[in-house]
């Protein structure tokens, strides 16, 4: 039984890659995230084709709205699963630990399993009962532990899952093994609080230069659009007065600018959000979106 489940496991691991996206896409994307900005990027290069060539639109609103289709779905789901992982590693260490306890009362692994079964691990309890299914149908836990690792390809889960395999093959009690990787586990979730915690005010220093810059900006339209607009006015129906150029379109143009303006110092923004609050670009992505609809709003309450 073990055999079977193991090379039907391996069989699903060999499958094409298309096959895999078109049975479960959801996975192939967790593995490979690139996917779903690739995705993305190639749906928003279609939209901003048919816009310009069939629809006429402006090519700066077709650069916005392309950049908003491109990062939106690895965005949000880059946010969905920093959530989802931070809930399902919470609960590591203390499932670990019961593990350990159990063993050193004299539990054999597969009772201290079916004990851990019945307890609640919040986003991990699902997990936990999987494990028990795959101990029952005959893996040793070490097998079982790597199925949840790949079931759960959260780097923590899989540090600790390859700790534990490896010290348990090199002839180590469980029981110590699984102490010393709850300690790790612990030790490391402490870690990355402090780490938000420290890179939090730099994530805010992000926000609060941009909603300077949008005062900066607001009050630039406040002094400068009215003046424009009194000028436009006054020069509209004296055709060939030297010295009077601007018109009620250039008035226009001057607001899209400042426009445009917003939505690329929030794209930027977000961006450097991410990589300082997160350690990669990606996850600037969410931050961005939200500068880039604090512009918009921006413009069409006090610009437009």
């Amino acid at each position: 039984m073990s055999d079977e489940l193991l090379i039907a496991i391996e069989k699903y691991r060999k499958k094409p890659l298309v096959v895999k996206f078109l049975r479960n896409p959801l996975e192939v994307i967790r593995e490979r995230p690139i996917f779903l900005l690739l995705f993305s990027g190639l749906f928003a290069f279609g939209f901003a084709y048919v816009a310009v060539v069939y629809l006429n639109i402006e090519i700066y609103n077709v650069a916005l709205l392309s950049f908003v289709i491109a990062s939106a779905p690895p965005g949000l789901f880059d946010y969905y699963e920093k959530k989802k992982i931070k809930k399902v590693e919470a609960h590591l260490p203390d499932l670990l630990t019961d593990l350990a306890l159990s063993r050193k009362a004299g539990m054999s692994i597969n009772a201290a399993v079916e004990i851990a079964a019945k307890g609640d691990y919040g986003e991990l309890t699902e997990g936990v009962r999987w494990i028990e299914r795959m101990m029952s149908w005959g893996l040793s836990f070490e097998d079982a532990m790597k199925r949840f690792a790949d079931k759960y390809p959260t780097p923590l889960i899989k540090r600790t899952v390859s700790i534990i395999v490896e010290a348990s093959r090199a002839g180590g009690e469980v029981s110590n093994i699984l102490e010393v990787v709850a300690e790790n586990a612990r030790e490391t979730k402490d870690l990355e609080k402090k780490r938000t915690s420290e890179a939090f005010p730099y994530v805010m220093i992000c926000y609060i230069s941009f909603f300077v810059f949008v005062g900066v900006i607001m009050i630039l339209v406040s002094e400068y659009i009215p003046l424009l607009e009194e000028t436009a006015a006054k020069s509209e129906g004296i055709p060939g007065v030297v010295g009077v150029s601007v018109t009620k379109e250039m008035v226009e143009t001057y607001k899209m600018v400042f426009y445009h303006v917003l939505v690329m110092q929030g794209i930027f923004n977000g961006l450097v959000a991410g990589k300082v609050g997160e350690g990669y670009l990606v996850a600037g992505f969410k931050h961005a979106l939200v500068f880039v609809g604090v512009a918009t709003l921006v413009y069409m309450v006090f610009i437009h």
